[in-house]
């Protein structure tokens, strides 16, 4: 009977197959350490485009829409301050009346003093006439018959804030400062509803844009200290309605006052 034959397994074969086993797992760690550093790489880039993108935006120039936005925003802020100003100089009005009248009644107020407050109310009063008419007169003029709907408070307060916002810059003065030089310069002006009127055309956004057919308004001064004034009687040759509607707001100073008088009347052809 011949001998049974017995196949005893390969060492060789055994370590081959733990072998393989141990490589195939050192290629799976490998493969997840490589994906997550992919993973790691792509969060990166996806921050960096991220960034550059509001860098980009923040560079951008601000749009018309967010500009006005942010100025009507300190248009309100500088007017709540305005209007705290206002009760406090009224209530410290109320007590110089106060005081003026105990040192009245006590004999320390010279007549001069007297004089001097009396002729400058006195000019106080004979402007805001003389205002009244010139408003009267701008209204009867074709050109500017529609004054009160442009000139309203609104729109005069947002024209008198932009100038006030350029002028502070220019100057080095804070806004409240540069408003009340703004707006004692305006009502200075020969015909300020005239120049407001034509300044709000050019710049609200109710009327930019619109076609006014006439020259654009001059730019606010960098100095409130120039102030129009009259050129005395002259001989009315020459000057015409036409002539003066044509005029920017900088050269009315060189119209003679009679001459400027007419005109407001609609007496001048």
């Amino acid at each position: 009977m011949p001998e049974e034959i017995i196949v005893q397994p390969q060492g060789d074969e055994g370590s081959k197959g733990s072998v393989g086993e141990a490589q195939e797992t050192e290629l799976e760690d490998d493969k997840g350490e490589g994906s997550e550093e992919e993973k790691a790489a792509a969060v990166a880039a996806a921050e960096a485009a991220k960034k550059k993108e509001e860098e980009e935006a923040a560079a951008k120039a601000p749009t018309d829409k967010e500009l006005l936005d942010a100025q009507i925003s300190e248009n309100q802020e500088l007017r709540t301050l305005l209007r705290d100003g206002k009760r406090s100089l009224d209530a410290l009005t109320d007590r110089v009346t106060t005081s003026e009248t105990a040192l009245e009644k006590a004999g320390l107020v010279t007549e001069e003093e007297k004089k001097a407050v009396a002729d400058q109310q006195s000019a106080f009063t004979a402007r805001e006439g003389q205002l009244e008419t010139i408003l009267e007169m701008t209204r009867l003029n074709p050109k500017f018959e529609d004054v009160d709907t442009v000139v309203s408070q609104g729109n005069f307060d947002a024209a008198i804030d932009l100038m006030a916002t350029e002028y502070a810059t220019k100057n080095g003065v804070s806004v409240s400062e540069a408003v009340v030089a703004v707006e004692s310069w305006v009502w200075s002006l020969i015909n300020p509803y005239r120049f407001m009127y034509e300044k709000i055309k050019e710049a609200h956004p109710s009327f930019k844009g619109k076609k006014q057919g006439k020259e654009a308004p001059p730019e606010i001064p960098g100095s409130v200290q120039g102030v129009h004034g009259g050129a005395g009687n002259v001989d009315l040759t020459g000057w015409t309605a036409a002539k003066i509607d044509g005029l920017p707001e900088d050269e009315l100073a060189s119209v003679p006052k009679d001459v400027y008088a007419k005109y407001l009347r609609n007496e001048l052809k």
